[in-house]
């Protein structure tokens, strides 16, 4: 069986208020649990929690079960700043680099809103290419009502990996999204599988 690497981004800036936050939170725990993370050593997570400049609030190697990774994540305190997901995309990059090339990369980008509008912001399909050239699966879940699919759009391959949910029913997509990511972590793992044959 493939080892899957998984991060999560999470969208932190100032204009999430404290109770979205909550929410998102509680909403990656959940996924996790969905997705057998720390069930199994052949599934890990990391977690980065981004608003003007990202954190990784929770390393691959920090934990050792989900309760271990559920308590990272709830140890998280909010970002602040301005929305820029290019940097988070950077430092995603950075966490993925060293992963071996033989292994599943997976991202999950939670947004509320639009890239921050500043002079030195890297246009997202740019940002997104190193992960892509990686060989990731990336998905998208755009909260609320602010996000822009047109902006978010280059950061998937396909429209079905990009999610919009309200914020007041997160925690009810959960299990559609989760089931989502993992039948294309099986998709890709028979895929494998048949070349090896």
């Amino acid at each position: 069986m493939k080892d899957y690497y998984i991060v999560f981004l999470v969208d932190s800036s100032s204009a999430v208020q404290q109770e979205q936050f909550a929410k998102e939170k509680e909403f990656i725990k959940t996924l996790a649990e969905y997705l057998h993370i720390g069930s199994t050593d052949k599934t890990k997570a990391a977690v980065i929690n981004y608003g003007s400049l990202p954190s990784t609030s929770v390393k691959f190697d920090e934990y050792s079960s989900l309760k271990g990774l559920k308590g990272g994540i709830e140890r998280m305190t909010p970002a602040q700043g301005s929305r820029r997901i290019d940097r988070a995309l950077d430092e995603a990059a950075d966490l993925l680099r060293p992963i071996d090339p033989l292994s599943s990369k997976i991202l999950v980008l939670l947004t509320t809103g639009r890239q921050a509008q500043e002079s030195d912001v890297t246009p997202l399909d740019v940002s997104i290419q190193p992960i892509k050239d990686m060989g990731s699966e990336i998905y998208v879940v755009a909260v609320g009502n602010e996000p822009s699919t047109q902006e978010l759009r280059p950061l998937v391959t396909k429209l079905e990996d990009m999610f919009r949910v309200p914020f007041v029913a997160i925690e009810y997509d959960v299990w559609r999204i989760a089931k989502h990511i993992r039948d294309g972590m099986y998709v890709k793992l028979h895929f494998l599988l048949k070349l090896k044959d």
